[in-house]
């Protein structure tokens, strides 16, 4: 692994070794795993206590999220996918198709899975993402079902997250396939910071808005943040370091970014935001430069796939990103508009 912080995978002879490190406790393992390739056995020296065995490829797995059901498409292995969570957020028109005509099985919702239907899935195993300090596994921890902890999300930096589709191909038997997607990703994003790293004016971007009182803004040690560096961008909060985002007054946000030059929106809505609409969410945001230049870029969610894709392809949007900061670059190819400037 070479930007995963909190997996390790070691491959052997017919079998890999998988270590997760606890995002809340660095100290700690969160999780260990021996991937078993089919009709092999567990290798001398292998303490089964401590690491559950999973044997590969899996053929039946309950995956809880859209984006890991993406993931194993594109790595052609969806006929491995027999159920999962949450249904009425997969975005993947096949893997959709496929719930509707049961020949994957809804399995409730993430939060509140519904126990009868696993049972009578039976899967191989289970892939859900962790939460600090949170009831994870439930009732799905007396079923004698390896539950493998998906903690992508956790990962500081993109191209870390984006690492873990290794994790996940080995899973289902698609390991080199896997390594090759990653690698590609890798060279992409990589260019592109080679491009933009020639850029001398760095535009002070902002993110979102607030909630409930409240500004998650991203830190320097956090995927947004990166991505506004990488697309040679200044993030006004570099000073903060946590993990993900730091939670900010509104005040202290116009303290440090009101002379923000673009501002990035994600927002849910049936149909697209405008500027009025914007400015209408708090009378605050009239303040920021951004947004009386009228440099307001919106993606809405619903439908853009800004965050689906940021999981193992954060290339295509920092591609955006950097076109948006420096529309005068050369050389950087588009997948996708996830941004549009709210009119």
């Amino acid at each position: 692994m070479t930007h995963a912080e909190n997996l390790t995978i070691v491959d052997g002879d017919g079998y890999s070794s998988v270590d997760i490190r606890n995002p809340w406790d660095t100290t700690r393992m969160l999780a260990q795993y021996i991937l078993l390739n089919e009709g092999r056995d567990v290798p001398e020296g292998i303490d089964t206590q401590s690491r559950k065995v999973i044997h590969t490829p899996v053929k039946n797995a309950l995956v809880y999220y859209n984006i890991h059901v993406s993931l194993l498409h594109e790595l052609g292995a969806l006929d491995r996918v027999g159920g999962v969570c949450d249904s009425e957020y997969i975005t993947d028109s096949v893997a959709g198709q496929r719930v509707a005509q049961k020949q994957i099985q809804d399995c409730g919702l993430s939060y509140q899975p519904n126990i009868e239907a696993i049972m009578k899935l039976r899967p191989d195993v289970i892939v859900l993402s962790p939460m600090e300090n949170g009831d994870t596994h439930g009732k799905l921890a007396n079923m004698n079902i390896p539950v493998l902890e998906a903690a992508d999300y956790l990962e500081p930096y993109p191209l870390g997250r984006a690492e873990w589709m290794k994790l996940y191909g080995r899973l289902v038997g698609k390991g080199a396939e896997a390594d090759s997607l990653f690698a590609r990703t890798e060279k992409e994003y990589n260019d592109i910071v080679f491009k933009t790293a020639l850029c001398s004016n760095l535009p002070k971007v902002l993110f979102d808005g607030t909630y409930s009182g409240v500004w998650n803004v991203p830190t320097s040690r956090s995927a947004t943040g990166t991505l506004i560096r990488d697309a040679a961008g200044y993030n006004p909060f570099d000073d903060y370091n946590d993990s993900g985002s730091a939670k900010l007054a509104p005040e202290e946000v116009i303290y440090k970014a009101a002379d923000a030059d673009v501002w990035f929106v994600r927002y849910f809505s049936d149909t697209p935001m405008t500027l009025e609409q914007w400015g209408k969410e708090d009378k605050n945001y009239s303040r920021f430069k951004a947004f009386r230049d009228g440099n307001v870029w919106g993606s809405n969610t619903r439908c853009s796939g800004v965050f689906d894709d940021a999981a193992f392809h954060p290339q295509w949007i920092l591609a955006d990103m950097a076109l948006i900061l420096h529309p005068s670059l050369q050389g950087i190819k588009i997948h996708k508009h996830y941004y549009q400037r709210l009119k």
